[in-house]
């Protein structure tokens, strides 16, 4: 049996590995798993270890460049060479399903209509800031596929705002998150101010300068804290980084805050750190990079957005107003002045996590669902 992956980037942020997690079932149950990337990156390089077969193709990618004058003008012949492209290569591959990862390659679930090719769409967005015109344009290809996977109930509660049909046929599988290998205890002592870190896409989205700003207020406060700001822009967002960093000179944090750039093993930087912050400004499906702070026993500060709450659920992660540096401070605060009830729910939710998002859960699940489709068509 042959699946065809189809996933819009090649480095190992969120819905890259679970991507990389998806691709590893197939393998696990005897699938022959070929997957197409963009370009290449570190996730090409995972998912060949894990004995899949890649190819870089060019895609087209739903990004937000796109709304310019000059990207709108060209977006009806990027879509159709995109389309005759995609349906050429399932016409020489011929694999038994095709899995498309995120709403952003809309054009691979039109060519999997046309090619009658069994297909499962996974929904890693929950685009419910947006207006409801541009959502309902997003979501509106999912009825090309035959099969919907949301990665969250807040996602497919999101699809059923604008297309009430597609989210009652829609199938929740919960992303498995894998943690470190060995769970490193956070500090006996932090006396000597807490250490938060940021660890994702540096974008106004996900609220990078939200950590770099509440670094400043708790200095403010008396308080020594530090900040990591772990990860990096997307290309042709570079000005953002320059800005961070522009902004941490501006609130005399310069000392007191460190960029490393992208990591490919996560777990060092947070073994480093004490708080992990979630800053998020707009909508996040589930996230990963929450769970991630609860699997390595760290406590985590998060922006109150249902995803999050979804995905922290039963923990002790601190759920803060969105936009709001000042409440990222005072959580920051609470959890130092109280540091040895911290740090054992810290390790208490390490264990709840590990069960809970497991990898081997996820990928029993996606798997059987994955399987399903490709029977469809054998």
């Amino acid at each position: 049996m042959r699946l065809l992956l189809v996933h819009p980037g090649a480095e190992l942020y969120g819905s890259d590995r679970v991507l990389l997690e998806t691709a590893a079932a197939l393998i696990d149950s005897g699938v022959d798993a070929f997957v197409a990337l963009p370009s290449p990156g570190p996730l090409a390089d995972a998912l060949r270890r894990v004995g899949c077969r890649v190819a870089v193709l060019p895609t087209f990618v739903l990004r937000k460049s796109l709304l310019t004058p000059a990207g709108i003008v060209s977006l009806p012949l990027r879509a159709v060479v995109a389309l005759a492209r995609s349906w050429r290569v399932l016409r020489r591959l011929r694999p038994d399903a095709l899995y498309v990862s995120t709403i952003t390659l809309p054009m691979w679930l039109a060519a999997g209509r046309l090619s009658r090719t069994p297909t499962v769409a996974h929904v890693h967005e929950a685009e419910r800031d947006v207006g409801r015109l541009v959502r309902r344009g997003l979501y509106f290809p999912l009825r090309l596929a035959g099969t919907v996977v949301a990665n969250s109930e807040f996602t497919r509660e999101v699809i059923g705002s604008t297309d009430a049909s597609t989210a009652r046929r829609a199938k929740v599988v919960h992303n498995g998150v894998a943690g470190p290998q060995t769970v490193i205890e956070p500090r006996q002592d932090a006396a000597d101010g807490p250490r938060l870190v940021y660890i994702g896409r540096l974008s106004p989205r996900k609220g990078t300068d939200l950590v770099i700003e509440a670094t400043a207020e708790l200095r403010r406060r008396g308080i020594p804290a530090r900040a990591a700001i772990v990860g990096d822009v997307y290309e042709g967002y570079e000005w953002y980084r320059d800005e961070l960093k522009q902004s941490s000179c501006r609130l005399g944090v310069t000392d007191a805050v460190s960029f490393s750039g992208f990591r490919q093993d996560i777990w060092p930087e947070l073994a480093a750190n004490d708080i992990l912050v979630v800053p998020s400004r707009l909508e996040e499906s589930f996230g990963n990079a929450a769970v991630e702070g609860l699997l390595a026993g760290r406590a985590v500060i998060a922006s109150d957005r249902p995803g999050l709450r979804e995905a922290t659920a039963g923990s002790g992660a601190i759920l803060v107003p969105i936009d709001d540096a000042t409440a990222i401070a005072d959580a920051a605060e609470g959890l130092w002045r109280n540091w040895p009830a911290a740090r054992t729910r810290a390790m208490t939710d390490a264990d709840r996590a590990a069960d809970t998002y497991s990898p081997s859960r996820y990928r029993t699940r996606i798997a059987e669902v994955l399987l399903a489709a490709a029977r469809t068509r054998r």
